[in-house]
Formats: C-alpha cells, structure tokens, sequence
C-alpha cells in the first residue's frame, strides 16, 4: 500500500506545478522552460510516462513524461526534475541551465513504446510487435485544483552521478521533446515524444527496469 501511495504524491506534486498555485516553493516544482539543464545526482532516479486528465467530468487527457526522484526536498521527499506534456516543458529550478555538447547514441534503449488509450482514458502502451504494458491507474484527491486522474509507468534507473535534461518544441509536428542522460557517461536514459497531433512515443534505457 505504502508503495502505491509515492505515485499519487508524485501525480500531485507535478500536478500542482502545472496548476502555477499552492504554497510549495519554488526549487520544488518545474517550472516553465526548455534548453538543457544540469540536475543534482538523483537519490533514486524515477522515470514516468502515461497520460492524466482534470477531475472534472469530460476533461481531456493529456499525455506526459516526468523525471523524478525520491530523498529529495520537494513534497513527500520528492524533487521532480522535469514535467513534459505536448502543450507545456518544465524544469526544475534544481537544474541549472547548460549549453549541450555532442550527442548521446540510443543503441542502449529499449524499443519505442507508443502512447495509446481506453475508453476510459487510462493510459497503456504498444510496441512495434503489439505487445501491450498497461499503466497503472492513479487517482489524485489532494486538492480540487491540482488532483488529477492518471495512469502510467514508472521505470526506475541506478543512476550514480549527476543527470542532464534536454526539452525542445517539435516545431512541425507541434508538441514536445524530451532526452535524459547520464552527465560523465553521457549514457542515454531516455527520450520522449509528446505530439499534439499523431502518435506518442517514449523509449528506455535497457538498463533501467519497470518499478
């Protein structure tokens, strides 16, 4: 039960972020930015992706990645280093902007998992052979404003130096970008594709595993 429970402080940390209230301050929450940022060496590197919606009824969902870890000095122990949806990119203030030298290769990944979802809104995710993860629903009550209803998945990485951010518009397609890696290593974790429009699609390392 208590595992279950970091999810929904999570999804309601981040929620609240994008909700621009509450009394948290400020190096707790992402906030609205793009470009590349150096972020502290994560207690417990966490790595999300599923999609939410607004406790309100007809509210549309909406698809989103966040990195995250535990032991930190946000609400709950938790400092979310990066909030990505289509329509909005945030860091965490934690994170210090820096120019990105040279590429990260993705041979190291996993094959891409596609966004899809129920009839209900809850998120599950499809490889290129149809072999389907479901997300794990979450549901958010903290407060009326911030609560959200989510489902998703978590893979957690053994992460033992500090990690780099990169967001950026997707310019024709119309939504978001996302890569995180390792800064000594320059080991590539992960990378997201939030579209507006079209297909969404995440890929990670092999070396992190499903929490």
């Amino acid at each position: 039960m208590a595992r279950r429970a970091i999810p929904i402080v999570l999804l309601a940390g981040i929620a609240l972020a994008f909700a621009h209230g509450g009394a948290a301050t400020p190096e707790q929450l992402p906030r609205l930015a793009r470009g590349t940022a150096l972020c502290p060496r994560p207690v417990a590197l966490r790595l999300e992706f599923g999609s939410w919606s607004e406790p309100r009824p007809g509210s549309p969902h909406e698809f989103f990645a966040a990195v995250w870890t535990r032991g930190g000095r946000g609400a709950g122990g938790l400092d979310i280093y990066a909030a990505v949806t289509p329509a909005t990119s945030r860091i965490n203030g934690l994170c210090k902007r820096i120019v990105q030298r040279g590429l990260s290769s993705p041979a190291a990944l996993r094959a891409p998992l596609t966004y899809r979802l129920t009839d209900s809104g809850n998120a599950y995710f499809v490889d290129a052979h149809g072999a389907v993860t479901p997300g794990e629903p979450h549901v958010v009550g903290v407060d009326p404003i911030a609560g959200r209803h989510a489902s998703g998945v978590i893979f957690a990485c053994d992460v033992a130096q500090r990690v780099v951010l990169h967001t950026h518009p997707l310019e024709r397609q119309g939504g978001q970008y996302l890569s995180v890696r390792t800064q000594r290593s320059r080991k590539l974790l992960a990378l997201a594709i939030l579209k507006r429009s079209g297909e969404s699609s995440f890929r990670v390392s092999r070396s992190c595993q499903q929490d």
